[in-house]
């Protein structure tokens, strides 16, 4: 497999995984889309998917690690995180070995806060039953 083709099948898998993503979060009830069809600006700022989830996501499927160091250049109106599908290569094809949210630790702590919030309520709910 020369250059030309690596980056094409890169590109593709990207993009596959890309949609896939879009895919789950419309099943969950989100508005998403792909910013390369919707948002030049948004696409160029490194945010790959425009939802109402309130994150800005990044796509990576690869072997190795992303570089975290986009989660900084990301658009700071929403918690950045970078949806990883890591791939592992087995003969001539790749195959997944996970898939993963990176993201930075005090978004994870929010997030852990409001859940606790979201219990504490649902819980005083059913105690005034």
């Amino acid at each position: 497999m020369n250059k030309s083709q690596i980056g094409k099948r890169s590109r593709s898998a990207g993009i596959k995984w890309e949609r896939q993503i879009i895919k789950e979060l419309k099943s969950m009830g989100f508005n998403a889309v792909s910013s390369r069809q919707e948002s030049r600006s948004q696409d160029a700022a490194g945010n790959d998917i425009i939802s109402d989830c309130n994150f800005n996501i990044q796509c990576k499927c690869s072997c190795v690690t992303p570089n975290i160091n986009i989660l900084s250049s990301m658009p700071d109106n929403h918690p950045p995180v970078i949806l990883w599908k890591k791939t592992k290569r087995v003969d001539k094809n790749f195959k997944t070995i996970g898939e993963y949210a990176i993201l930075k630790k005090e978004d994870f702590l929010i997030m852990l806060a409001n859940i606790r919030t979201y219990d504490n309520l649902l819980k005083e709910q059913k105690n005034k039953k």
